[in-house]
């Protein structure tokens, strides 16, 4: 298949989006979306974007009309986001042929970027997470995945919008493209977040919408998205130890701490992050804290 004819599409003609209607678009289809500053890529406009990000358009609206003209941005966790670039020397468009030849890229929905590159969208299955990386071989494409995120369509950089290229649904990433992104020795899948993006108060808000007395099974599912997050550290482990105290079926600090000292920082594979529990207390009825 020749993926420069039947993947990657000129710009259609539409209306452009504004930057709401396109953040809208991307919550629709799944993609938490946090406010920009006007222009911007990455000027956060929110103290933490990570927990800020929503699909609730209640709160999308109201905050585009608290940031008159802002820019959005998609957490990409639960997908993978292909980023190519064709800016100067780079040709990511020729990467893409090597990973369409080695995976068989499925038609997804694509965004171009304001300085002509492309984003491939697609779904992870559940649980499974890639983080953000480059893949083997490529040179002009970046894996935008766990912790990362990409601008909506709508929002503007340099002057110039992102828009969408294909409009089709978001496929289903290969599951031999994600083997081979989440392979040992390619990338640990979902790096821990620096110290510095953690506010812990956000996290323990957060808690506060969860029921402690759950199933084991997912009780230990937020054990290791607080460990992952806060990178096992004894502020983790105390907010662990605090919510679990909640619960009936509480036994002891030690069986906590057990747990806790169970989970392995360096696995490979799937793992709980703290958007796992981000995404379940906002079902749950949590609002993320205003910047």
């Amino acid at each position: 298949m020749n993926i420069l004819e039947n993947k990657v599409a000129s710009q259609p003609e539409n209306a452009p989006l504004t930057p709401l209607a396109g953040a809208l678009q991307m919550a629709a289809l799944g993609f938490p979306v946090f406010p920009l500053k006007p222009g911007t890529k990455d000027g956060m406009l929110v103290k933490s974007w990570k927990a800020w990000a929503t699909v609730n358009p209640a709160l999308i609206r109201a905050a585009a009309a608290e940031h008159p003209g802002c820019n959005w941005g998609a957490r990409c966790s639960g997908h993978l986001v292909l980023d190519v670039d064709v800016v100067g020397e780079k040709r990511g468009d020729v990467d893409l042929f090597a990973l369409d030849v080695e995976h068989e890229l499925p038609t997804t929905r694509q965004h171009r970027s304001a300085r002509g590159g492309l984003h491939l969208l697609f779904k992870l299955p559940e649980g499974v997470q890639v983080g953000n990386r480059q893949p083997e071989g490529c040179t002009a494409i970046d894996v935008r995945g766990d912790g990362g995120f990409i601008v909506c369509p709508g929002s503007t950089f340099e002057g110039r919008p992102y828009s969408v290229a294909v409009d089709a649904p978001v496929a289903m990433a290969p599951a031999s493209l994600v083997a081979a992104l989440n392979a040992a020795g390619t990338c640990a899948t979902a790096p821990p977040p620096s110290p510095a993006d953690v506010d812990a108060a956000v996290v323990r808000s957060a808690l506060l919408h969860l029921p402690s007395g759950i199933p084991r099974q997912q009780w230990v599912e937020i054990g290791a998205a607080l460990h992952h997050g806060f990178g096992g550290s004894d502020e983790g482990l105390a907010l662990f130890n605090e919510w679990s105290a909640r619960g009936e079926n509480y036994a002891d600090f030690d069986d906590v701490k057990g747990r806790w000292d169970s989970f392995k920082p360096d696995r490979q594979g799937p793992v709980k992050t703290l958007a796992t529990i981000f995404d379940a207390a906002q079902r749950a009825g949590w609002q993320p804290p205003p910047g």
